[in-house]
């Protein structure tokens, strides 16, 4: 019995699709993987840990726990709880990551033209 659904298709129908389905134009799917090795679905980008937020930013995991709580020291980092407690599974949208990652070039270069001791 075949327990198949409309999202897992066998190899010949992706064939088929992806044969008369027209290309699709670069979106944010594609930014995404290109600029960060990050993998994207047919759902979209792939919600990320926190291991690979920090290996993305090159920081600590705690880091990323710590700037990623409601209450967390600044900057803010985005985030998603699933769950509540202990028990609570916190995700990253590469988007937001991104999106974090260029606030804080921006703020980089705004520090370096105020304070001597930033430069860029």
């Amino acid at each position: 019995m075949n327990h198949r659904t409309e999202f897992e298709p066998d190899s010949l129908d992706a064939e088929a699709t992806t044969k008369t389905r027209p290309a699709e134009a670069p979106g944010i799917d594609q930014t995404i993987e290109g600029r960060a090795g990050i993998h994207t679905s047919s759902f979209g980008p792939r919600l990320l840990d926190t291991r690979q937020v920090a290996e993305l930013l090159h920081v600590s995991e705690s880091w990323v726990r710590d700037h990623s709580q409601p209450d967390g020291p600044a900057p803010r980092l985005p985030a998603m709880k699933f769950g509540t407690g202990k028990t609570a599974v916190v995700r990253f949208h590469p988007g937001d990551v991104l999106a974090f990652i260029d606030e804080q070039r921006q703020n980089g270069r705004t520090r370096g033209t105020r304070h001597s001791g930033w430069r860029n």
